[in-house]
């Protein structure tokens, strides 16, 4: 890794630091619209870092089918392209 690649990741680590702060304060808020909202959205983000987790390393046991890795692979895709 360059050390242009390890700022980006320093900085992206930053960010979902951040996020992840402000969804906790907000759950706790006293407007509970704004509470649930932001406990979903939390728990939205666990369960995508989840997915991707498993996927990942569905896709790189090897011992799984072909089929299988490649259906593990576009799901995978599929997460990455609705987060941007």
């Amino acid at each position: 890794m360059t050390s242009l690649d390890l700022d980006n990741l320093s900085s992206k680590m930053q960010r979902d630091i951040f996020i992840r702060e402000i969804l906790n304060q907000l759950k706790e808020d006293t407007d509970s619209e704004i509470a649930l909202i932001a406990n979903n959205v939390f728990n939205d983000i666990n369960d995508v870092e989840s997915s991707v987790r498993d996927l990942k390393l569905a896709v790189l046991d090897k011992s799984n089918s072909t089929t299988q890795r490649k259906e593990s692979l576009q799901r995978l895709i599929g997460i990455f392209y609705r987060q941007y």
